[in-house]
């Protein structure tokens, strides 16, 4: 078999398409140069052809059972089974647990819809119709087998959520603003989360009924140069940045944070912050983070220690956060630590080698030994996730239809946390843009990892 014919039959199994229509309306080719090194960071093996077409056969081997199955509301739920011809119906029973706490079963037996194992295909049953939205969890068991076969299954709406005012084809309006673009004497020389609930008031007074926001996804306190918000550290927690600082309650409960502010030292560096034409990032960080973690003293001191109610909220919101959370305050904490050793340190690539992921002994070690450090960065999390609430709520009670809608930026950066503390989903080794085009007939590489569509199905999503 010639090289491209094999190359090109894998990247097809692999899902890879090996052409598009370009913005001229030509077919553009993909190089075989590209599918190869496409399917290297997919884990094939390129070395020969024998090789690779041995490694797709070993990656797309079917299992008895399929890890998840993707289903819109209303369509048939039928599961394939990848069977021998000897395996008997009989054998076989299902349990359903479904996300809200509903507990489904029965036997494959009465369910079957067909058999196509004679063929070298499935053996084919359905479940119950009309199962509710949610991630659900299908579990096969067989006699004589201790094991069961699981699967995740997935039912989706048939459309995203609307708006009642948006069903209803009313005609919507509201700014799109760059929130680190604000400026105000109540800010820290970037826009913030208070500046935000003062749009809020103000475009509601107006009849407006939503404001765009670019992304607000965490970046990078310990590098704030480093400011792009579409290339963010973690596209789930929130840029500590736009904390207003003077609204934190702890604030008001400081006597050692007033006083820093108060200071005629900080108060001009306040201003000038506010004057300057750019947002001078690093000096925003070095004023916020010279405050923040004396408000986080405080908390720890009158809440923490005392398990208050708001040390109990902190702790909730914390727990539901889980290891992405974490993962993320280790990060930043982590990040912090080292650049001020080292400024060169601008992301988990240029880490000490111990530090190089998040489940490497030595991170681990850290974490054990910083917790205060780390849960600094959680307590601005939660802050920064208060404050943002805080806004979408008044703009509810202002009568605001939509309220708040936040752009999303399409990839993390290759050097956060993220990146950092993946686990597989990501291929670290490419990375995603976009073709050539009128403005742009080089081509745009954006520098940022794609996720792995292969082991987002194999692991449920």
């Amino acid at each position: 078999m010639k090289e491209q014919t094999a190359l090109k039959k894998v990247a097809e199994m692999a899902r890879l398409a090996d052409s598009y229509v370009s913005a001229w309306g030509d077919e553009a080719k993909v190089s075989d140069e590209t599918l190869r090194r496409l399917l290297t960071s997919l884990g094939y093996d390129t070395s020969s052809d024998e090789k690779l077409l041995a490694s797709a056969e070993k990656k797309h081997k079917k299992d008895v059972l399929a890890p998840v199955l993707v289903l819109r509301d209303g369509e048939p739920v039928e599961v394939e089974l990848n069977l021998g011809t000897s395996a008997r119906e009989s054998e076989f029973s299902w349990r359903l647990e479904t996300e809200q706490g509903e507990v489904l079963e029965g036997y494959l037996q009465s369910q079957i819809v067909r058999d196509e194992r004679a063929e070298g295909g499935p053996l084919v049953f359905a479940l119950p119709k009309n199962l509710a939205w949610g991630y659900h969890k299908l579990i096969i068991s067989r006699k004589r087998r201790k094991t069961p076969y699981e699967m995740s299954l997935i039912i989706t709406p048939k459309a995203c959520f609307k708006q009642e005012d948006l069903n209803q084809h009313k005609k919507l309006w509201g700014p799109s603003i760059q929130l680190y673009t604000l400026r105000t004497q109540h800010n820290w020389g970037i826009g913030d989360f208070g500046d935000l609930k003062q749009l809020v008031s103000d475009i509601a007074s107006r009849g407006g009924d939503f404001i765009g926001l670019n992304p607000i996804h965490s970046l990078f306190p310990a590098n704030p140069e480093g400011a792009s918000p579409y290339s963010p550290s973690s596209r789930r927690w929130l840029n500590i940045m736009y904390i207003d600082v003077s609204s934190v309650p702890e604030f008001a409960l400081s006597a050692e944070a007033q006083q820093r502010v108060g200071s005629a030292e900080f108060q001009q560096r306040l201003q000038k912050a506010r004057d300057s034409h750019w947002v001078n990032y690093t000096e925003v960080s070095q004023l916020k983070m010279s405050v923040l973690p004396l408000l986080f003293s405080e908390f720890k001191a009158r809440h923490l220690d005392k398990n208050t109610d708001r040390a109990r909220a902190f702790l909730d919101f914390v727990e539901k956060g889980g290891e992405s959370l974490l993962h993320q305050a280790a990060f930043d904490a982590l990040h912090a630590d080292l650049h001020a050793e080292d400024s060169g340190v601008w992301g988990w690539p240029v880490f000490p080698e111990k530090y190089r992921t998040f489940d490497a002994a030595g991170t681990q070690k850290y974490i054990k030994d910083n917790q205060d450090r780390v849960h600094l960065y959680m307590y601005l999390q939660w802050i920064a996730d208060d404050q943002i609430k805080e806004a979408q709520a008044l703009a509810e009670e202002k009568g605001m239809a939509v309220g708040l809608y936040r752009d999303l930026a399409v990839g993390v950066a290759d050097s956060g946390s993220e990146t950092w503390a993946d686990e597989g989903n990501l291929v670290l080794d490419a990375s995603i843009g976009a073709p050539p085009d009128i403005l742009g007939p080089l081509g745009q590489n954006w520098g940022l990892p794609p996720l792995n569509p292969q082991v987002l199905e194999a692991t449920g999503y």
